[in-house]
């Protein structure tokens, strides 16, 4: 092949083709499947036998997954997600289920109408909790990695901001603004469903209107509901702490796995109850940077191990 042309599509006997400029030692250009997109890349020098995929019979499995994927979204306590449709986008169109990309983003639009920025929050917020998890792991470069790569994307955004006060060691700063984002963030939630709601009055559409009531806010534990046995000291915060992330690390070495939704579960709860601990503590010491940094900590981990859950 001339490379300075740009490769061309096969579409007549793409086995045959394959094959020949094998056996002349040519060059063979391909759209390779990665874990997210394809990528343009070169086949190997020596390539083995090459048999045609049965499309059909991939696109039948696939499709079958997804459905089940989509009817336990539908029965989980992400049902109302924005976010967990859009990766139901994201999953469909990996694997050329074309015709469910476009109702995946319907219902994720109509869940949240700024999803775009609600997905670059999330975005940020993961390599946010990626940075403490390995900051806490004492791996300095790839902690730093991950900042690069916030500072160069995600900037602008609150969770980009607070990962970059976090990593200075603002804690004071960061405590107060984390704080803000926090209620900022509930009180657009509740904006979208007003607003949804009155769309669907305005439409006259009776159904939704009831379908949207009777939704289920999506939204982590509250560290308010989280039940503290005895009392909340700085101990027994270090202790749930600790636990929660030695389960946080356990499923972040597991790979995307049947069981690590279940492991990440499980660091969620004590992460839970470390931030609510660590929260009653600053609360008594409100001047104390040591507790509200452990606390931030805790809250962060505590998002990572909500979002690292795949529900696609």
């Amino acid at each position: 092949m001339d490379d300075s042309k740009d490769p061309q599509v096969v579409d007549q006997d793409p086995v045959g083709y394959i094959k020949t400029k094998n056996q002349a030692g040519s060059k063979i250009w391909a759209l390779i499947k990665g874990r997210k997109d394809f990528i343009l890349g070169q086949l190997p020098d020596t390539i083995g036998d090459v048999e045609l995929v049965d499309q059909k019979a991939v696109v039948a499995a696939n499709t079958s997954d997804f459905q089940q994927k989509v009817a336990a979204l539908r029965n989980s306590a992400r049902a109302n997600d924005a976010l967990a449709w859009y990766d139901g986008a994201k999953f469909a169109y990996r694997n050329r289920l074309d015709d469910h990309v476009t109702e995946m983003l319907d219902r994720a639009l109509d869940l949240d109408p700024e999803l775009v920025k609600t997905v670059r929050e999330d975005k940020a917020a993961k390599l946010y909790a990626n940075l403490v998890f390995h900051l806490q792991n004492n791996n300095q470069k790839q902690a730093d990695a991950y900042m690069s790569i916030i500072k160069r994307k995600f900037a602008d955004t609150d969770q980009g901001k607070q990962a970059k006060l976090f990593y200075e060691g603002k804690t004071q700063e960061l405590t107060a603004i984390a704080m803000q984002e926090d209620q900022r963030r509930k009180d657009e939630a509740q904006k979208r469903l007003l607003a949804r709601k009155e769309k669907a009055k305005q439409a006259g559409d009776e159904e939704k209107l009831k379908a949207i009531e009777q939704e289920k806010p999506v939204e982590e534990p509250a560290e308010e509901e989280v039940v503290l046995t005895g009392s909340a000291d700085e101990q027994a915060a270090e202790k749930a702490y600790n636990d929660g992330y030695a389960l946080y690390a356990k499923a972040n070495d597991m790979g995307p796995v049947a069981g690590r939704n279940a492991v990440y579960q499980q660091a969620a709860k004590f992460l839970e109850k470390a931030g609510a601990m660590y929260r009653k503590l600053v609360e008594k010491s409100p001047t104390d940077t040591n507790l509200q940094a452990k606390m931030i900590k805790a809250n962060q981990m505590k998002f990572g191990a909500h979002k690292n859950q795949t529900a696609f």
